[in-house]
């Protein structure tokens, strides 16, 4: 009776480890299995593309909010596609509001963190100054539908023009520029951003309300 007991009590834990391990396999974040394509500049390793996760480094989710109002009201990490179309635009990486970008839990995969202002800094010295970084850094792609016609992405940062969207909820200027959100937190809630655009070959820096929809990249830690 005794062994028939015990046998009976380790087949109920082993049962109850089984279905743990299923809870916790079910909770990872099951965009951060994409492979990650990466560059070295200088000293500094960059994502080679925009960030597309929809759950945070512990697997909580990020809210998608497609909505104009909702986006505009919401204090909390949220994330869409330009224009709200998966089917167009999700091949160039989710924007985010900055709620996303500050959240604790770490939007970034593991090993990756969100750039300061500094570490754009640092990537437009090495690679020249304010008035020509940004066309080391730009894709030549043709999406960029207004240009300079001197990009040369010499860099291999391959930053892409997918436009932003705004506190308001609208999106602007898709082929036109870039905008990355930066971990630097600014005045009168806004944070720091950089941005490059076509028709020019500088980079870019200002103060953006949190309530923005950017890109982000990320480096390694």
């Amino acid at each position: 009776m005794k062994v028939g007991l015990l046998l009976a009590v380790l087949l109920l834990c082993l049962a109850c480890s089984n279905e743990q391990n299923e809870i916790l396999e079910s909770e990872l974040p099951v965009d951060e299995t994409v492979k990650i394509e990466s560059v070295q500049i200088g000293n500094q390793v960059w994502m080679k593309q925009n960030l597309s996760v929809s759950h945070y480094r512990n697997g909580d989710p990020i809210q998608l909010l497609e909505p104009a109002d909702y986006w505009r009201q919401t204090t909390e990490g949220a994330w869409s596609f330009y224009n709200n179309d998966s089917i167009e635009y999700a091949q160039y990486g989710k924007l985010y509001n900055w709620y996303a970008i500050n959240d604790s839990r770490g939007i970034c995969p593991k090993g990756w963190r969100v750039p300061t202002l500094t570490d754009y800094n640092t990537l437009n010295r090495y690679l020249g100054s304010d008035s020509t970084s940004g066309d080391f850094l730009k894709d030549t792609s043709a999406l960029w539908t207004s240009s300079t016609f001197t990009t040369t992405n010499s860099s291999g940062f391959s930053a892409l023009p997918i436009g932003y969207r705004l506190s308001n909820g609208e999106f602007y200027n898709f082929g036109k520029i870039a905008c990355f959100w930066t971990a630097t937190i600014g005045d009168n809630n806004n944070a720091w951003d950089i941005f490059l655009i076509g028709k020019s070959a500088m980079f870019g820096t200002s103060q953006t309300a949190f309530e923005n929809g950017y890109s982000c990249r990320c480096i390694k830690e």
